[in-house]
């Protein structure tokens, strides 16, 4: 572990800070280092004097994936720290995801890679003269605040894309903000043998004997800790320069569509194409993957139905400055990656949607797109068409006793019909006859 420089950085937010702000900033950063560096031995002896607590730390491990890596010595900093952290990450990254900390947030202390750069005084090989030089320095590891997402609340005047909480309230319990990440759970002998390291200067510790004093391990190789449903796309920047991460969180409704939230863009549903049933009962034929996209969440009174683009919806994604309205049909087998294909982009019109910018449109279709791979590899896809057809189920079957009834109607007509003209075909035929036979 490095220390925090002693002279002020002439860059960065350090060089924009006061004289008090910079000492209060430094004496936080070396009481930092010095958490960052205890707390690890702390929870390293807690394993070693309580072997009961290894499993219960297993489990707490796995949910930080970002930091077990390499070592899990991270984790055990957090442990001790704060047992009951669930998310954590750093501020600059928690803004990333529209959140903010508290006032009066208490930060975590950990250990990561030192980046940073300095300025030397070098002499020029080709001219011999001196210049100034930025240097890149990394290699060392540094005490780093972090902070659970119990110490954040959604930014100022930003609603929360889970659970639609305006910052900066918090967001209630049941927000998937808090759910921690789906992680790994370690082995005992991987987590014992970070511990025995740790404890090396520190008595040290003898892992057979705490293995000796436990049970049967409760968790496989392979078992994972139950977290947040989310993953990462990437897509192509604006002006085609390099691609950008975006964060997407799933969840499901009872109509067989998923909601992709994907962070810093907006919401996103899609499902399976209810107006692809009617299609098919009319003799066109059912195709499999016609999709349908829907740009922001349901208004109130709003049903799956509803159509008209004239308004944005809460959490309708913002693209290109261009906010989304109404939605699109696609068949999933047409989409393309890179945009020219794909279902309707619009925002709001008069009447209905109008169709935004060709660039706007294309990168649109390709943040689709890959949510398009995500809801057709779902292992549970099979279970949201069905939840889709029992939801449509009774508007099918109105439709079908309507059509029906109508058939009905239409039947009986015909059959009135059909014996009139039988009737009047036997009276003509009986008049034949008897001119027949007057010949």
């Amino acid at each position: 572990m490095i220390l925090p420089p002693i002279e002020r950085p002439k860059t960065g937010r350090s060089a924009e800070m006061t004289d008090e702000e910079w000492a209060a900033w430094r004496a936080q950063q070396l009481m930092g280092n010095s958490w960052a560096a205890a707390s690890c031995q702390v929870t390293a002896a807690e394993i070693r004097d309580n072997p009961a607590v290894l499993d219960e730390f297993r489990l707490y491990a796995a949910q930080f994936p970002h930091y077990n890596r390499h070592t899990f010595a991270n984790s055990m900093r957090l442990w001790a720290q704060d047992p009951g952290a669930t998310r954590v990450q750093g501020e600059k990254w928690w803004g990333g995801e529209g959140r903010q900390l508290r006032e009066g947030a208490v930060p975590l202390w950990v250990e990561s890679l030192y980046k940073g750069t300095r300025r030397e005084q070098r002499e020029n090989p080709d001219t011999g003269e001196t210049e100034e030089v930025t240097r890149r320095r990394r290699g060392a590891m540094v005490g780093t605040a972090v902070y659970d997402v119990s110490q954040t609340v959604p930014k100022d005047g930003v609603t929360c894309i889970l659970c639609r909480t305006e910052g900066p309230k918090d967001c209630p319990p049941t927000c998937p903000v808090y759910l921690p990440e789906s992680g790994r759970i370690p082995s005992r002998s991987d987590v014992l043998i970070e511990a025995a390291t740790q404890l090396k200067e520190a008595g040290g510790l003898d892992i057979e004997e705490v293995l000796s004093q436990l049970g049967a391990d409760p968790y496989r190789d392979g078992d994972h800790v139950e977290g947040t449903n989310s993953f990462v796309i990437s897509v192509p920047r604006p002006g085609g320069k390099g691609t950008k991460a975006l964060r997407v969180h799933v969840s499901h409704d009872d109509h067989g569509r998923t909601r992709y939230a994907v962070i810093r863009v907006g919401v996103f549903w899609i499902g399976p194409d209810s107006l692809e049933y009617d299609r098919a009962a009319h003799g066109g034929g059912r195709r499999r993957n016609a999709l349908r996209v829907q740009y922001g969440d349901a208004r109130d009174g709003e049903d799956y139905h509803y159509r008209d683009g004239s308004l944005t919806r809460p959490g309708a994604p913002t693209i290109n400055g261009i906010t989304l309205a109404g939605d699109g049909t696609y068949n999933a087998d047409d989409i393309t990656k890179d945009g020219k294909s794909g279902p309707w982009v619009g925002r709001p019109g008069r009447y209905s949607s109008n169709r935004v910018p060709e660039k706007t449109e294309q990168a649109t279709r390709r943040i689709i797109f890959k949510l398009t791979q995500h809801w057709l590899g779902q292992p549970g896809l099979d279970e949201l068409r069905a939840a889709h057809d029992r939801h449509h189920a009774p508007s099918r079957k109105a439709g079908h006793d309507r059509r029906a009834e109508r058939l009905r109607e239409q039947v009986g007509q015909l059959a009135a019909e059909l014996a009139e003209q039988e009737e009047a075909a036997a009276a003509q035929a009986a008049l034949v006859k008897a001119a027949g036979e007057e010949a």
